[in-house]
């Protein structure tokens, strides 16, 4: 996992705790690196040895890097995207534009929602069982009692909705969904239109043949 990748999850954990509701509305950028995910906090977690590393992770995330959020107003999102693509990075633009907004993805979020459920309802390590020679010396009442005790495993959360691609919106369940709903839309995996491999939103080449990709 990248540390840009660890940053976005860590963020999503951390809404989805607090405000899930944030989660589908745009999330302005003075208050993640203040308030949301503050650099005092969060270093541990992110495994990040200085405040430095961590706003040129947070520079990276609202100029667009990896898909991850669309950051409006657009003129700043490019800003902010040239600094990332320099050698030294002016990162007292978070400072100045602290009023930007970014909007997170639906199916990065989707995903770094199903990732934080697998670790939070993982089954628990086997216990290590009594030796068949101890069994032996127990009576039959001892033996039941410690069957009853056994701790039972846990099942897994049902899996998080999921929300459009482009909107956020929580689609509906137990049907196939083509199109969104409410902005209306296309809820496939987009294809290169040059050689078919599968990309994701946000990407500007494709992986395969390397042509250039629409922007949606």
């Amino acid at each position: 996992m990248t540390d840009l990748n660890r940053l976005f999850q860590h963020l999503i954990a951390t809404l989805a705790a607090t405000d899930p509701a944030q989660l589908n509305r745009p999330v302005v950028l003075g208050e993640i690196r203040d308030s949301i995910l503050p650099y005092r906090t969060s270093r541990r977690a992110l495994g990040l040895d200085t405040v430095e590393d961590y706003d040129l992770l947070l520079l990276r995330l609202a100029a667009g890097d990896g898909g991850f959020a669309k950051t409006a107003p657009e003129d700043v999102r490019a800003r902010l995207a040239r600094e990332v693509a320099g050698s030294n990075p002016d990162l007292s633009l978070l400072q100045r534009h602290a009023d930007a907004v970014l909007t997170l993805e639906g199916l990065r979020v989707a995903r770094a929602l199903a990732a934080s459920d697998d670790d939070r309802y993982a089954p628990p390590e086997p216990e290590a069982d009594m030796e068949p020679e101890s069994r032996d010396l127990l009576p039959d009442e001892q033996m039941l009692d410690l069957e009853i005790a056994r701790p039972q495993a846990r099942v897994a959360a049902e899996p998080p909705p999921l929300m459009c691609l482009y909107c956020g919106v929580t689609l509906p369940i137990g049907r196939t969904v083509n199109f969104c709903p409410s902005c209306g839309q296309s809820q496939t995996t987009p294809h290169c239109p040059q050689c078919q491999v599968e990309v994701e939103l946000g990407w500007r080449h494709c992986i395969g043949c390397g042509a250039v990709l629409a922007q949606v």
